[in-house]
Parts: C-alpha cells; structure tokens; sequence
C-alpha cells in the first residue's frame, strides 16, 4: 500500500500534468475565427450546429477526381496534413483534387479554391491493417491566387500551428 503522503504527492503531479497538457496541446484561442469573441454562441460546430460559409479555411476536402476521399488541414503554406489512409499511392498526383472553403462538399462556392498536389509523403511506418502511424503530409501546387496572409486563421499564439490562410 502506498503511504498517504505519496498518494498526495502522486495525485498533484498527475494534475500538474492535466493542467499542462491543458494548457498547451490545443488552447482555446487556437483556430478560432477573428470574430469568434462576438459569435462564440451562436456559430459551434460542436452540437451539431452548422459552420458559416468561408469559415475554417485552413481545412480542405481531398478528392481523387470527383470522389471525395477525406479532409486534410493546412499547417504551412504549401503542406496539409491528413490521414495516410486517405493516400492511395496507385492513383497518379494529378488525379487528387483539392478544395478550400467549400461549405458543402457537393456545390463548391464562388470563393471555393482547387489546388492539385505535387507530392505526397506517407508515414513510412503506417500500418493500412491496424492504422498505426494513420499519418500523411499533402505539397500544395501554388498558383497566383495562393497568397500568404497577414492575418492568421488562428490567434497567433504559443501553441497555435496553423498560421495561413488562402485570401
């Protein structure tokens, strides 16, 4: 049995450990909108309420033609990250389609962006029979309509990874 005194000191290190988890693997600030302060209410996606148009514009629908396969997110200017899964490495780069701001995967906006990929690197411990490393990275190809923005699509914040978005 462990004495009382070690119990105490083991539970205040395993929430010392919560709290800095909390703290830093995800803040609140992290990939919220500008005006999120004034809808904070009104516009979650958690609980099943629908995103506005043109939010979220670091996420992006992965498409081999015109199937949709999965989402990736941008964590750079001209690399996304999503699920090894999503990659077929038989399909030939120029068959995945990727589109930014869509709203409904079915009907891209006005404001929607296609980019086409030119690489692709799957973890190269990924495991397809039990998902182990289930992790990809996607090269954008850029155009002129690609621009680096002064604005961030998250508060630039310690913690915070995605610092892009296209304009």
């Amino acid at each position: 049995m462990i004495p009382k005194i070690s119990q105490a000191v083991l539970i205040l290190f395993a929430l010392a450990i919560d709290r800095q988890t909390q703290c830093f693997i995800n803040p609140p600030e992290c990939a919220r909108r500008i005006d999120d302060i004034k809808a904070e209410r009104l516009n979650k996606i958690v609980g099943s309420q629908q995103a506005d148009p043109e939010d979220w514009g670091w996420q992006v629908a992965l498409f081999i033609d015109t199937t949709y396969i999965c989402g990736g997110t941008l964590i750079d200017t001209e690399w996304l990250i999503t699920d090894a899964e999503c990659i077929d490495e038989r399909f030939s780069l120029e068959l995945y389609n990727l589109l930014f701001g869509l709203h409904n995967r079915s009907k891209p906006e006005s404001y929607s962006i296609k980019r086409t990929l030119t690489e692709f690197v799957v973890h190269p411990q990924y495991n397809s029979n039990n998902l182990h490393n289930n992790i990809a990275l996607l090269k954008l190809s850029l155009s002129d309509q690609a621009k680096e923005s002064k604005e961030t699509s998250s508060r630039t914040k310690r913690g915070c990874f995605v610092r892009m978005v296209f304009k």
